[in-house]
């Protein structure tokens, strides 16, 4: 199979989970990068943290998992030199860690409910960007990708802390894409809709473009994981400031 990302060092936050950040770390893997998976930020353990990597580097690329929470300036920046002495220089860094979709009033919304969501989704991905530009610009090479949601700006739903940190995280990556142009750095977005968790079984099947892929009548996180990888391979040199939007339920 083509290996494009050969050589690659990628960083996917919060990918030890079901859902969007694992497939994007495991299909990465199976085009060549070596991955460091992230977990911390709010949930799973080692355990998933172990069969997450196994099954990345059963796909052909190396891998480690780095427990960090990624709100925390210390842990993002041990992350980010875990990453270093495994593979090198960090090529890819992607922000998919983020803050809980829950569905409340702005007047229920509690200021530490509010905190948690939004600095996950901004702070998180401030830090991982901040990190990890220095090396890119140094090499001319980069990709950030940071994940959003479609309906962030839209969406009557009641989830102000999630939609407002998921619109601070889509300037975060324009503003970057804008200052990095001439870097040889990309910075884009992806935003999902509302897709649900496939089982492991599932997973596991469609990033080999198995059945479950070749199948399938709605989008899965396969479809976002490989909206991510094409944006960070060597086609999609000029393409930042972009968003990537992946149809889901909703």
């Amino acid at each position: 199979m083509e290996k494009p990302l050969a050589g690659r060092t990628a960083i996917v936050t919060g990918s030890t989970g079901e859902g969007m950040g694992r497939q994007t770390a495991w299909t990465l893997a199976r085009l060549g990068a070596n991955v460091v998976l992230n977990y911390g930020t709010y949930r799973r353990g080692e355990a998933a943290a172990k069969k997450a990597v196994a099954q990345a580097e059963a796909l052909g690329g190396r891998a480690i998992a780095v427990r960090a929470d990624t709100r925390i300036e210390a842990d993002v920046a041990r992350l980010v030199a875990a990453a270093r002495k495994a593979f090198g220089p960090v090529d890819i860094a992607v922000a998919n860690a983020g803050g809980d979709f829950l569905e409340r009033s702005l007047e229920k919304t509690t200021l530490k409910e509010w905190k948690k969501v939004v600095d996950a989704e901004i702070d998180g991905a401030f830090l991982l960007a901040r990190e990890v530009l220095p090396e890119m610009r140094k090499r001319q090479w980069g990709r950030l990708v940071f994940l959003s949601w479609d309906k962030a700006a839209t969406a009557r739903d009641p989830v102000f802390d999630y939609a407002v940190g998921k619109l601070g995280r889509e300037a975060l990556a324009q503003k970057i894409a804008r200052a990095e142009a001439d870097n040889g750095i990309t910075s884009n977005i992806v935003a999902p809709g509302y897709i649900p968790y496939p089982s492991d079984a599932q997973s596991r099947d469609m990033v080999h473009h198995g059945k479950a892929w070749t199948g399938r009548t709605r989008s899965w996180n396969q479809d976002v994981a490989e909206a991510v990888a094409w944006l960070c391979r060597e086609e999609a040199r000029f393409v930042t400031g972009s968003t990537l939007r992946v149809h889901g339920a909703r």
